[in-house]
């Protein structure tokens, strides 16, 4: 190694000033080693680690060293700061089970294979801020007390969050999951994922005891996407569906999940900004403590509706049930009813009354009065969620019926002798609709018949829509 020299690395203002050994770098910077160079820099690195650790400097800097080989650390304890800020690691770097008992930062790091954390102790502030991990991301079962950044990383591939503790604020602000993410078993205080990109399957079985924020996050879409879920169905093959599944999440009695997933023009990009969470599943989510601030919904059939009900039967949701459809449903009417957005917990009530009809139909023939009562009540009024379907339904009645009576020449009650006017006519309609003329005549008793669930479905869209705004 040349002494004569010293290595013009630089980060962030940072010099080197290390002996070259070729190129202006040294051993440390160097970057595509040969294989007598590779084995020369595992000797020099195995000193300089401990020639850090001994000495008093409080940290240990490792900043823009290229790693060639694997790179094996496991169990080992970190007594300092440790940067790798800037680290290119060829091959698999292994963390598994160290403990960080000061601040660790990755930033700008380059993971081409593994990035091993698994088991891992940061004891303070983790920063892995425009890291780019080209291989899996293994991050299960560790423990970050501090503050924890990933904002900006580039997740190439699979990452596993599974089992990890988040005691401190953590970041994931712009960061892109290009492959499936696992949350499962995870615990957050306080979480934020602005504008993250999710495009592979996610899955957030979390414990959130903080406040957790999900704003202009995309789920499995671009920005442009329309949220019509009938899209969905489109689709070939279905197996390649990625969606996101926040099935065993829960929230604890300090903490809350908002959703902030608005559909807004970007008047500097020229392009409609589609945040919608049509690809997001909530079954088996405890969702008292969700709150669904500003929120694009998934659309099917004119309304409102989560994914599970568009693509049930269908993988990933082979094994869903019409039930635990309008279990997620209720929850998600009860949820929006609470927080006084009425036109959303309407359109899950259709929702969750859609399942009923569709459970009942695997329960035989004792099911059909039930079946036959909601799918009059779905037709008159959506289950009483439209108040203008029973009235256009009353105004065909009495114009239908007032017509009738024309057409059979019935006698008019206000001129002896005289054949019907059509503004008696009209007027007799009326009553008999509204229950106010019993007479003999059949044509009375029919309209007063049909219009009995006319007026009752009326009643109740009228109720709900007057106790919703009261």
């Amino acid at each position: 190694m040349s002494s004569s020299r010293c290595c013009t690395w630089t980060y962030e203002r940072n010099v080197c000033r290390r002996a070259v050994a070729r190129d202006d770098r040294c051993i440390f910077h160097l970057d595509n080693k040969t294989s007598v160079e590779a084995d020369q820099f595992c000797r020099a690195f195995s000193e300089e680690l401990q020639r850090f650790e001994k000495a008093e400097e409080p940290i240990i800097d490792f900043r823009g060293f290229v790693f060639p080989v694997d790179l094996q650390l496991k169990d080992h304890v970190f007594e300092k700061r440790l940067f790798l800020s800037g680290a290119t690691f060829l091959r698999r770097a292994q963390f598994a089970g160290a403990t960080f008992s000061d601040g660790a930062f990755f930033n700008d790091a380059l993971f081409s294979e593994l990035a091993g954390f698994s088991g891992a102790t940061f004891s303070k502030e983790a920063i892995f801020c425009e890291a780019i991990i080209l291989g899996h991301a293994a991050f299960h079962d560790v423990q970050f007390r501090g503050f924890t950044n990933f904002s900006e990383v580039k997740f190439k591939g699979y990452a596993a969050f599974d089992k990890a503790e988040f005691l401190g604020d953590a970041e994931f602000h712009y960061a892109t999951f290009s492959d499936d993410v696992l949350f499962d078993g995870a615990r957050f205080g306080r979480v934020a994922f602005r504008d993250t990109k999710f495009h592979g399957n996610l899955r957030v079985g979390a414990r959130f005891d903080g406040s957790a924020v999900f704003e202009r996050a995309l789920f499995q879409r671009d920005t442009i996407e329309s949220s019509d879920l009938s899209f969905l169905l489109e689709q070939d093959p279905y197996q390649n569906m990625s969606v996101t599944s926040f099935s065993g999440a829960t929230v604890g009695p300090s903490g809350d999940v908002l959703f902030i997933q608005p559909r807004e023009y970007n008047s500097r990009l020229g392009v409609e900004m589609n945040h919608a969470i049509d690809r997001v599943s909530f079954l088996n989510a405890d969702l008292v403590g969700f709150n669904f601030q500003e929120v694009e919904w998934g659309r099917y059939h004119g309304r409102r509706a989560v994914v599970d009900e568009v693509l049930m039967s269908i993988t990933p949701f082979e094994n869903v049930t019409p039930e635990q459809v309008r279990q997620i449903c209720a929850r998600l009417r009860a949820n929006e009813e609470k927080a006084f957005r009425y036109a959303e917990a309407g359109d899950f009530f259709i929702g969750e009354m859609d399942m009923r009809r569709r459970w009942l139909r695997g329960k035989g023939w004792r099911a059909i009065p039930e079946r036959l009562l909601l799918w009059i009540f779905s037709g008159l009024s959506r289950y009483g969620e439209s108040i203008s379907r029973p009235a256009l339904a009353a105004f065909i009645l009495i114009f239908s019926l007032a017509g009738l009576r024309l057409g059979l020449h019935e006698s008019s009650e206000w001129q002896f002798c005289q054949p019907l006017s059509f503004q008696e006519s009209l007027t007799r309609s009326v009553a008999s609709f509204f229950q106010l003329r019993s007479t003999a005549l059949w044509t009375d008793t029919l309209e007063r018949l049909l219009s009995i669930p006319i007026l009752g479905v009326l009643f109740i869209a009228l109720r709900r829509k007057l106790e919703r705004r009261s």
